[in-house]
This record gives C-alpha cells, sequence and structure tokens, in this order.
C-alpha cells in the first residue's frame, strides 16, 4: 500500500496529487475513467477528505482530471497525463565516502536529467538487510519501479523476486544468484578472454599477473573465469597468475585520504613481478594501479612491464602521471548500463509486462589513457592458477 509521508516538506495533498498522477500516467487510471471515491482514496492513503479534495482540485487545475455532475471524477484525456513523472527508486552499495559512490550518483543524475521521471537514490552500504528494508521502504512511499544494484554475496533473491510480483525490478551491474530478474550488466567474462588475448597473444607478453578484487561479486568471478577459459585453450596455464587483494577495501582507504597501505602493496607487487619475472599486469581497478604503481614511481623502476585497467568510460578521475604512463584500458560504461535499465524498468511500468532479460555490454579496449572507445576489443576470442598470498 502507498503511504503518504507526515511530515514532508511536500504538502500532504500534493503528495497524493502525484500518486494518482503516476496512476494516470502508467495506465492504472485510463481516460475517461472514474477515480476511486474521496472516501476510497482518503482511506488508502491515510489521510483526510479535506486532504484529498485539495488534490482533486490540484490535479483539475492541471487539466488532468474533470468532475462530471458534483460527483463523479474522471480522468481527462489530456497529453499532460501523459508527461506526468514516474517515481522509481535506485538502491546501490557505495558509501558517501568512496569517490566511485559520488561516481554512481553523477551516473544515475545524468541518466535522468533529460527524462520527465523522478529518481531516489539510495545506499544499502553494502548490507544486504538493509538492502530489503530500503527497497520497502521506497515502494511503501510510492516509487513505481526499482532498479537494485545488489552488494556483496548477495542472498536477496527470493525478496526481490517476490517484490517484483508488486513492483517491476531490474537488477544492474551485477546479478543475484538464484534470481531471475531482469538486469543489465557489462560482459566481464568476453572482457576476460579479452584481456589474456590482448597481452599473451597480440603483445606477445610472456606472463601476466592480475590483481584481482576479493568481492564476491558476479562481475569479478565471470572475469576470472573468462580469463582462465582463455590461457586453457591457449594451453598457456602456467602464464597467468591471479592475486586477489582487497582492492576495493584499499581504495576506500585512498578516498579517505588515509595511504597507510600503499608502501606496503608496492613493495608486495614490485617483489611479485621481479620474482617471477611478469612483463604484464592486469588491475581491475584503476585508482589502485594509480596509487600503488604509478604514483610511487614503481611502473618507472619496471620499464619492461606493460599494464593494464578498467576505466570509467567518459571521464577522467586520475592523476596527470597515469594519463601520461599510458596503460591499455578496458573501458566500462555504467552510465550506458543505468541508462538502459531505466529504459526497461520504464518499459515494464507502461506495459505491465514483465520480461526475464539480461543485457550484457561489451567493454571497449582503448591503446592509449585517453583514447576512450578509438578501438574496440575483440571479445569472445584459463584456468590459470589462483593466488592467496598474505603479506
Amino acid at each position: 500500500m502507498a503511504q503518504i509521508v507526515q511530515g514532508n516538506k511536500v504538502p500532504l495533498y500534493r503528495q497524493v496529487a502525484s500518486r494518482i498522477m503516476q496512476r494516470i500516467r502508467t495506465g492504472d487510471y485510463k481516460p475517461g475513467d472514474a477515480l476511486p471515491s474521496i472516501r476510497s482514496i482518503s482511506s488508502e492513503f491515510k489521510v483526510s477528505i479535506n486532504v484529498v479534495q485539495r488534490a482533486l482540485r490540484e490535479l483539475e487545475s492541471k487539466g488532468m482530471v474533470v468532475t462530471q455532475h458534483g460527483k463523479q471524477v474522471l480522468v481527462a484525456d489530456t497529453a499532460r497525463g501523459k508527461r506526468a513523472a514516474i517515481v522509481f527508486g535506485m538502491i546501490h552499495p557505495y558509501s558517501g565516502g568512496l569517490a566511485f559512490g559520488r561516481d554512481v550518483l553523477y551516473f544515475a543524475g545524468q541518466t535522468f536529467s533529460d527524462r520527465s521521471n523522478l529518481l531516489f537514490t539510495v545506499s544499502s552500504e553494502g548490507n544486504a538487510a538493509r538492502e530489503r528494508e530500503l527497497a520497502e521502504h521506497l515502494v511503501a512511499n510510492g516509487v513505481r519501479g526499482l532498479i537494485v544494484w545488489p552488494v556483496e554475496s548477495d542472498h536477496n533473491a527470493e525478496f526481490f523476486e517476490t517484490l517484483a510480483r508488486r513492483v517491476p525490478t531490474v537488477l544492474v551491474d551485477r546479478i543475484i544468484p538464484g534470481c531471475s530478474l531482469p538486469a543489465v550488466i557489462h560482459d566481464t567474462h568476453a572482457a576476460g578472454r579479452d584481456i589474456c588475448e590482448q597481452f599473451l597473444v597480440r603483445m606477445k607478453r610472456r606472463r601476466l599477473l592480475v590483481l584481482a578484487d576479493d568481492l564476491d561479486i558476479s562481475p569479478y568471478q565471470s572475469l576470472l573465469q573468462g580469463m582462465r577459459e582463455r590461457v586453457q585453450e591457449l594451453d598457456r596455464f602456467a602464464d597467468l597468475t591471479i592475486v586477489q587483494l582487497p582492492l576495493s577495501e584499499t581504495v576506500g582507504q585512498f578516498n579517505r585520504a588515509d595511504f597507510s597501505a600503499v608502501k606496503r602493496f608496492e613493495s608486495y607487487i614490485e617483489r611479485l613481478i621481479r620474482e617471477d619475472d611478469y612483463d604484464s599486469v592486469f588491475c581491475y581497478q584503476d585508482d589502485f594501479l594509480d596509487y600503488v604503481v604509478i604514483e610511487t614511481g614503481l611502473i618507472d623502476r619496471l620499464p619492461g612491464v606493460k599494464f593494464g585497467c578498467t576505466r570509467s568510460a567518459g571521464v577522467n578521475t586520475r592523476s596527470r602521471r597515469f594519463v601520461e604512463a599510458d596503460p591499455i584500458g578496458w573501458s566500462i560504461d555504467h552510465m550506458k548500463a543505468i541508462s538502459l535499465a531505466a529504459d526497461r524498468l520504464q518499459e515494464w511500468v507502461l506495459s505491465k509486462r514483465p520480461f526475464d532479460k539480461v543485457i550484457q555490454l561489451e567493454f571497449i579496449r582503448h591503446d592509449s589513457a585517453g583514447g576512450y572507445g578509438l578501438s574496440k576489443g575483440v571479445l569472445g576470442e584459463g584456468n590459470g592458477s589462483l593466488s592467496r598470498d598474505r603479506f
């Protein structure tokens, strides 16, 4: 049941009017339909009859409803109703203290800036229980659809599949194991294959060291699976080493101006490269590579090593020295992912026809730090060793 928020800065009658406008936009109330009685609306939203009457006067002044014979209130056949804003909610796992968390807000804001809809964006802080609470809260307060960026090790599959029977829900960036909801994700499996192809075949590198995040999320799992498959096909199993490190946790420390771990990681990575004679290194997080390898000067001490990483498409948030170091990049278009998720969600809300498709976006490989999209990766063209070294 939709709720009206008491004490909200938005007057109660406008909140009621907004809910009714959304229902007109989404086809719950069609042109010529009679709205429920004033008493029914009052009971549903738990507001006074006076509030409902004022809300209906507001809608009538906008030409969205007409009062017939002083009794029935009918939905008007007006283009304005078709432009009424639909309120959506987006739940993501990133805290406000993380630079990427701020990027997500930017991506979401840009996505909805040219739409007539509204978006409430909230953070689950990476907590599955809070993710459920936020979803229920947003639905109870009138959102007509949800975009969910799942938390690590998300076990809310049953919860969201049940919720989607009430409110359309689309996943973005990650999938939840055992969940059949529609999703917009990046094809990290194909990207993992292309990374190995780029370093070991096209560039003819001897050995590849992969610095992988230890987060338990589907993009990382698919990336590593793709890498292992490709080196197995190339019969170069021994030339790939994957080292899992707390990259996201460490980057979070950097975002809080805590650089105490830099020296430790710098020494550890240099030792790995020198001891096992790697001539290529891939790191999923470009900010980790920037702070630990490039800004420290480690990259200058390893002139024969070629580095690569993933980056957000269309924006540069790295240092000048990082750009000049010119690592190979695979760009990820999070803004496009959110935009496609929003499109599918709106389609579901308006058509009232659910769908279960998973859309996978390609990574774009570019051979210079400033050359976004200059060359597209050959995506799709092993089972490498997994190391959990302690340091």
